[in-house]
């Protein structure tokens, strides 16, 4: 067997990376205008929040952009009751990991819920939710921070 070194230490890798147009215009928006943006197969009609580039289901390119508006119900959540290795800075648990459901949209954006326990234990299927916007936005999905129960 060889001997094996360990070497402590940090290692910081500065990168950028290129999200793509239509991703690009998703991250865009959300930085710019406090909007989301969905897109439309131009075969199946089925609107995609986020955005892709290609239907999954004609095989198609998808570049109608449709402006998302209204605030998101909830459609199915869990709670999280340990900080998992990448939880959201300035997030503490519990919050739950839910899957949110916009009018004009065919599938569901996956963003956090906070709220208390107790509110967060009440919530249930068709429950509308509003964003908490982050004040300075930089062109992510947490430009949305967070979504709270619309009722808070």
């Amino acid at each position: 067997m060889e001997d094996v070194k360990i070497l402590n230490g940090e290692i910081v890798l500065d990168y950028k990376w290129n999200p793509g147009q239509t991703i690009g215009k998703f991250l865009t928006n959300l930085k710019d205008g406090k909007e989301l943006s969905a897109v439309r197969c131009p075969v199946t009609s089925k609107v995609y929040l986020p955005p892709q580039g290609w239907s999954p289901y004609a095989n198609k390119k998808m570049t109608k952009f449709e402006r998302i508006v209204g605030s998101p119900t909830l459609k199915t959540g869990t709670i999280v009751y340990e900080a998992p290795w990448n939880k959201p800075e300035g997030v503490e648990v519990p919050y739950m990991l839910a899957a949110l459901s916009f009018v004009g949209a065919d599938t569901e954006l996956l963003h956090i819920v906070v709220a208390s326990e107790e509110k967060l234990l009440a919530l249930k299927p068709g429950d509308k939710l509003k964003p908490v916007w982050k004040e300075e936005r930089i062109g992510t999905i947490r430009d949305i921070d967070h979504f709270v129960p619309e009722n808070l």
